[in-house]
């Protein structure tokens, strides 16, 4: 039987019991996002946290029109999954008319990603969203805040790793009246 040098067993065995994690340095964000906010991303305990404003890719505006795929509670601020399971959210510019899409959970978290590794996965919304109007002003543009944590464990080989977040907030804020959805999209994704 051919065994390897120790120090090589010892490197294969740190490797199992420590696998290599993502560095901070490495943008922690879906990559169709890129181009669409200004982020911050920090460590945080247990994982690692971006933040980042939206805006339009083309222009740059902050305020966008939000439309929708699922079913929003009776206050108007928070956003669940319709009978079908579908949950999608979609930016819009009101002045170049670029789109977003911000999040869909067919095809972000963590779970849809390693449902699907490395393989193509199709967003949910299909053309069935709707457009937000502010419950105060009904006003339909809104600057919008994305948090999204990562785990500690990400394994280096996931494909598809940036769509692999574990939880996602989505806080809207009316660009007239101010009023805030603090928890538009507040959800624990695996």
């Amino acid at each position: 039987m051919l065994r390897a040098p120790f120090a090589l067993r010892q490197r294969i065995l740190a490797l199992l019991t420590n696998p290599p994690i993502r560095s901070i340095d490495e943008p922690f964000i879906p990559e169709r996002l890129l181009a669409c906010v200004e982020m911050n991303t920090e460590q945080i305990k247990g994982g690692i946290q971006t933040r980042a404003e939206l805006k339009c890719p083309g222009c740059g505006q902050t305020k966008l029109r939000i439309s929708y795929a699922g079913a929003l509670d009776g206050r108007v601020d928070c956003l669940e999954a319709d009978a079908r399971g579908a949950l999608a959210v979609r930016g819009a510019c009101p002045s170049c008319g670029d789109q977003i899409l911000v999040f869909d959970a067919a095809v972000d978290g963590y779970d849809a990603v390693r449902a699907r590794p490395g393989g193509e996965r199709t967003p949910a919304d299909g053309g069935t969203l709707q457009l937000l109007s502010c419950p105060d002003c009904g006003l339909d543009r809104f600057r919008a805040r994305l948090t999204l944590t990562y785990p500690d464990d990400l394994p280096l080989e996931l494909p598809g790793w940036p769509g692999a977040f574990r939880r996602i907030r989505l806080s809207l804020g009316c660009a007239a009246c101010k009023h805030s959805l603090k928890r538009f999209v507040d959800r624990e994704l695996g």
